[in-house]
């Protein structure tokens, strides 16, 4: 294809861009800001807005539901019912279970696994987030926004 042609075929797709842009932000009340030398190539541009539709569309009509819900309602076992030769392996399965779900928590170097556990087995288990699925969505987790350290403050 020729310097010509590719040019006219990106002038086209952006006038496309703009105009998804224009109907997601009067759709769904959101702004975009233009970009400066760095912008996207305009089709890469136009996969990015439509995924930002798409998520667009399944928030405004997404339920909100238990995070062990998301997860499929699988059967935790509490931690005092775990020996500590278990709590690996169990906290293992619990750990790719929740990130072949898309849900990753970041907890401080030095919290042991015994408290790791108890956190997403009794609280996180239980914190209630949009139900959503969209490939490649990551839900992430801070365990220091629960349980904020005096080091933080």
């Amino acid at each position: 294809m020729s310097q010509v042609n590719e040019f006219i075929k990106n002038q086209i797709q952006r006038i496309f861009n703009f105009q998804k842009k224009k109907e997601i932000s009067e759709k769904y009340n959101a702004s975009f800001v233009s970009g400066g030398k760095d912008s996207l190539p305009p089709e890469l541009e136009a996969e990015w807005l439509n995924q930002i539709e798409k998520f667009e569309e399944k928030y405004e009509n997404a339920k909100q539901i238990p995070l062990l819900e998301f997860i499929g309602s699988p059967i935790i076992k509490k931690l005092n019912e775990i020996n500590n030769y278990e709590l690996i392996t169990e906290y293992n399965q619990l750990e790719n279970l929740l990130e072949e779900n898309g849900i990753y928590i970041d907890f401080p170097e030095t919290l042991d696994l015994q408290e790791r556990y108890r956190f997403i087995s009794e609280e996180l288990s239980n914190e209630i987030i949009d139900d959503i699925r969209i490939q490649g969505m990551e839900n992430h987790f801070i365990y220091e926004e629960f349980h904020p350290s005096e080091d933080l403050n």
